[in-house]
């Protein structure tokens, strides 16, 4: 009995450091102040969020598709693009993993950032008046 829960806490522990804790080495840097022209933007965001706030010069690989097409991704400096932390974590630690040298990254939520852009944008009526 004591093993059993001994190995569901060693699992518990592993799935919240993949998940949670931070990669170290990573700066955290603004993507449109990029200056290398050698380095790839790789934005993991889902493809919706990543079309509503695009990021340019970027490859859009979904997190759930990095590991089966990270290869198409060429050996050079990274920089991660992420809706959050944890989006971030499990990207940057898979790509490290695989070889790759990941520098930095931005973490956009999906809302333009642009008030301008966001004021074009229709809004549907959703509900009936009464």
């Amino acid at each position: 009995m004591n093993v059993v829960i001994g190995f569901i806490i060693a699992v518990m522990i592993v799935f919240v450091f993949r998940r949670y804790v931070p990669v170290r080495g990573l700066s955290q840097i603004r993507t449109d102040q990029l200056k290398d022209s050698g380095s790839i933007i790789v934005d993991i965001r889902q493809f919706h969020t990543a079309h509503n706030d695009p990021v340019s010069r970027s490859l859009n690989m979904p997190l759930a598709y990095i590991k089966r097409h990270y290869a198409k991704i060429d050996k050079h400096t990274i920089y991660l693009v992420a809706a959050d932390k944890t989006e971030l974590n499990i990207g940057a630690k898979f790509l490290l993993k695989k070889g790759f040298k990941v520098n930095g990254y931005e973490i956009k939520t999906g809302i333009p950032s642009n008030t301008a852009e966001a004021k074009r944008q229709p809004v549907k009526k959703v509900c009936k008046e009464m």
